[in-house]
């Protein structure tokens, strides 16, 4: 097994990839988990350089205010980090907006791992939560979530950029495993062991590894109680679920 991730925005994208990326490391002999590694976006930059034994490692990564441009050709950045792979394995987690021809090409040298949410009203939603505060991780004392400003705009770039492309791929590159959900991730513990059980993964002895990382911390589960404008969501929440669940 090659496992590569290929998931959206808040579908508990990067504890799945640690997890993966930890078994990769000891039962698939992957050199490193570089988890968004092909992510060029304003909001998130990253660095990355070869050690001295040619494994590519994470030097480097904050979060920008998203209106200032880092990056002066996203094309030529995802290039460059293709040429700095060469031939050992990554665990890498890639979104739709990474998706030049060469990341495809890539991809094909992997086994695609699906990662969705079933709740998808819950993941749109935490979504405008992260471009309202751009946080996309909390840690266990981080202060918690209290509102979240419904904005036309955001949803659009939820649709068009991330979730209409992400089904679009899925259709064209169907996976020999089956499609992870958070949800039942979780149910399952949310560890090693729900990703073994739910890929049905021929994995016994493992270290598991230890995050600091928490589910962002909602002061409710219903995350349509924070949304502080309701009648602007309540207005086009129909048109907004009949494009969820188009798909």
């Amino acid at each position: 097994m090659k496992p590569i991730l290929f998931t959206m925005p808040r579908t508990g994208s990067t504890v799945v990839t640690r997890l993966l990326g930890n078994l990769a490391e000891q039962y698939y002999n992957y050199a490193n988990n570089l988890v968004e590694y092909f992510l060029v976006a304003p909001h998130y930059k990253a660095e990355f350089e070869r050690d001295v034994n040619g494994v590519v490692r994470t030097m480097s990564y904050i979060r920008n205010n998203p209106s200032y441009i880092w990056y002066n050709d996203k094309r030529q950045v995802i290039l460059d980090r293709l040429n700095l792979l060469e031939d050992k394995l990554y665990m890498i987690k890639i979104f739709p907006m990474d998706l030049e021809p060469e990341v495809i090409e890539y991809i094909k040298n992997y086994d695609i791992i699906y990662l969705e949410r079933r709740n998808k009203i819950h993941q749109l939603l935490s979504f405008l939560n992260m471009e309202q505060t751009n946080i996309a991780e909390y840690k266990k004392n981080d202060r918690t979530v209290n509102n979240i400003v419904y904005l036309p705009y955001n949803v659009d770039i939820f649709f068009n950029v991330h979730y209409y492309p992400y089904y679009e791929f899925k259709k064209n590159n169907p996976s020999k495993y089956p499609t992870l959900y958070y949800e039942d991730f979780m149910d399952l513990g949310g560890d090693e062991q729900a990703l073994i059980k739910l890929l049905n993964l021929d994995i016994v002895d493992y270290s598991p590894s230890i995050s600091e990382y928490i589910p962002t911390p909602y002061t409710s589960e219903n995350l349509e109680d924070l949304i502080i404008n309701k009648k602007d969501w309540n207005n086009d929440k129909p048109r907004i679920i009949d494009a969820l669940y188009k798909t």
